[in-house]
Formats: C-alpha cells, structure tokens, sequence
C-alpha cells in the first residue's frame, strides 16, 4: 500500500487552476508531483462545483452532503423514529 500524503488547500487549488487555465496537462501535473489520475479528477470536480471555496476546512463537498444526509436517513429508519411513520411508502400515491 502506497504512503498517504496530506496536500494543503493551496497546493490542491494551484494544481486545478494550472489544469483549467490550460497552462498544464493533467498527466504534467500527476508527473510533476506524483498524484494519481483520479486524485486529481477528484480534485477538479470539487473546484469546477465550489471555485475557490474548494477545499476549505470544514467544508463539505456535494458528495460527502449526500452521503451525510443518505447515511442520517438510515439513521432514522432504524431508529424508532421510522415506525412511528408506519407504512409510509404504501400509501403513497404518485
């Protein structure tokens, strides 16, 4: 297993900004700093969603949001919570 580096919100934002302004390649960048392919895709989707509030601490991408609010539902429908809805999903027309 490879070794975990930490990148500072700086380094992570000027590693974007090189690939959306064009002044580097993807592959240029994941060489010069040895960075996976899908580190920095990973990287330039939250910057292309948030700008330059990417990457700040605390801050929570979309995708961790969701997985946040899907991971509170479970919470709920195992909780007592749920059954005090009864059968909710039956009664549901659409």
């Amino acid at each position: 297993m490879g070794r975990s580096r930490v990148h500072s919100r700086e380094f992570k934002l000027e590693a974007c900004r090189q690939v959306m302004s064009g002044e580097k390649r993807p592959a240029q960048v994941c060489r010069e700093h040895q960075l996976s392919e899908g580190l920095l895709l990973r990287w330039r989707h939250e910057y292309e969603a948030r700008g330059d509030a990417a990457f700040a601490p605390g801050a929570l991408s979309e995708g961790e949001m969701l997985a946040r609010k899907v991971a509170e539902w479970e919470r709920f429908c195992a909780s007592d919570g749920a059954s005090s809805m009864g059968n909710w999903r039956w009664r549901t027309r659409f």
